[in-house]
């Protein structure tokens, strides 16, 4: 039978390469994330906190966001970085 790969072969090969595309794909997903909340600056519980925040409503593609706060608190910041790890990224952010 020509069907038996020998140990060590070709299954392994393709094991390794399959694991190589995943590593690549989470940094390059890691690094997207972060680059997303680069802006929101600080290392406070509040902010580590809303960074956490940002992400989980990032995954939600079912409804709009409202974000309120006084003048100058970083509602865009956080309304861009929300839109940036969103599935619709890649349309214009609706204001």
């Amino acid at each position: 039978m020509d069907d038996f790969v020998p140990k060590g072969g070709l299954t392994e090969a393709l094991f390794k390469l399959r694991v190589k595309i995943a590593e690549e794909f989470i940094d390059q997903d890691c690094l997207r994330r972060k680059q997303a909340i680069e802006g929101i600056l600080g290392e406070s519980k509040a902010i580590r906190d809303l960074r956490c925040t940002i992400q989980r409503y990032a995954l939600r593609d079912d409804h709009d966001i409202l974000i309120v706060g006084e003048t100058g608190v970083g509602k865009e910041l956080v309304a861009e970085a929300i839109h940036r790890l969103s599935l619709g990224r890649r349309e214009p952010m609706r204001h």
